[in-house]
């Protein structure tokens, strides 16, 4: 028996199995835990919980198939064709420890416990005693490997509520600000795409504040918020802690609930201005157009002239020995007078799907 211990960081909610392909007639793989990637790579990953990890993951080769073990939660096996060695590692990154194994078809299980877990802390974000970049693994693989014919995929046992909920997700619930929020994501897009009907922006700006109380400290409400300054609210594409000076970053202008906002509206682009954790950051904030097809070329012209700013503080407003609350004021100076209600609607929209629990 060989086997090896790591701990991945990674970005893309899973981990790949290194060295290892298809057999010539493949099947898919059922269940929640286990998939090729892609048929002309033969990438074989493991999907996670959470996004980023940690995950700790133990690869052990066998000479034969081992018992099963109850203690995990999801629990899938398939069959590979395995070179001489092979290796768990993250998805972009590459291989983190290799083993040894004979060359031809093998069987792996692949077996998890955590995943729901692991999700469910990365959606809370860290709280004042925790360092970002220093948690303990939740997520826990054991990937075993042994020599054996070919013969279909077949999950063993699915029981983590993660893994229930990714086969039957259930049904959204939406803040109330949601609905306020679509309307004026679809009003401001329409200025945006320049559609029939829509507001000319007149160059007169004003600013919008808003304000919030979570039941977290401000630490927490601190981390959670931070990665929220695209729209508001943005849909990704280059989240940062924003914990340096001077970083910039650009966020696809579309909401994550985008609800028929496609093509996309461009990006917005933000530079972090000033950082004071837990108490205050300060971000500048513009909108670069997308083309006609709606690309977020870098070049595209910039919405406004000067860009925007947007200020966010957060206080503990309960005292000690009570229940941990955090007031979260934003300012975002400088915008489109035109969009003062809308950028009001969006902004109470992000607080409110940031600060939930």
């Amino acid at each position: 028996m060989s086997e090896e211990h790591v701990v991945i960081e990674g970005e893309h909610t899973c981990f790949r199995l290194e060295g290892v392909t298809r057999p010539p007639v493949g099947v898919e793989v059922p269940g929640t835990l286990v998939e090729w990637l892609d048929p002309e790579d033969e990438v074989l990953v493991v999907t996670t919980g959470a996004q980023f990890g940690p995950y700790a993951v133990t690869l052990r080769t066998l000479a034969a198939a081992p018992p099963e073990d109850a203690s995990w939660e999801d629990v899938t096996e398939l069959s590979v064709v395995a070179s001489t060695e092979v290796a768990i590692g993250e998805l972009i990154d590459g291989p983190e420890e290799w083993v040894t194994v004979a060359p031809g078809h093998h069987r792996v299980r692949v077996s998890a416990r955590g995943r729901t877990e692991s999700a469910e802390r990365e959606r809370t974000f860290p709280d004042d005693d925790l360092d970002l970049e220093d948690e303990v693994p939740l997520e826990h693989y054991l990937v075993e490997m042994w020599p054996a014919p070919p013969a279909p995929p077949v999950v063993v046992r699915e029981t983590s509520r993660h893994a229930r909920e990714v086969v039957d997700p259930p049904p959204p619930d939406w803040p109330q600000e949601r609905g306020p929020g679509l309307i004026a994501a679809h009003a401001v897009a329409a200025d945006v795409r320049r559609e029939p009907g829509c507001r000319v922006l007149s160059g007169r700006t004003c600013d919008v504040r808003v304000s919030a109380e979570a039941p977290l400290t401000p630490t927490r409400t601190f981390n959670r918020i931070k990665l929220a300054n695209g729209w508001p609210p943005g849909n990704g594409g280059s989240l940062n802690h924003n914990d340096t000076v001077g970083y910039r970053a650009s966020y696809y202008a579309d909401p994550p609930d985008s609800d028929g906002l496609a093509p996309l509206l461009g990006t917005i682009e933000t530079e972090v201005l000033e950082i004071a954790v837990p108490k205050r950051f300060v971000v500048s904030w513009n909108w670069r157009v997308a083309g006609p097809g709606g690309e977020p070329f870098p070049g595209n012209p910039r919405l406004l002239p000067a860009d925007s700013r947007v200020t966010m503080t957060f206080a503990g407003i309960n005292g000690a020995g009570q229940e941990p609350r955090t007031l979260v004021a934003v300012l975002h100076s400088a915008v489109p007078e035109e969009w003062g209600d809308d950028l009001t609607n969006l902004w109470d929209w992000d607080l409110a799907q940031r600060l939930r629990l």
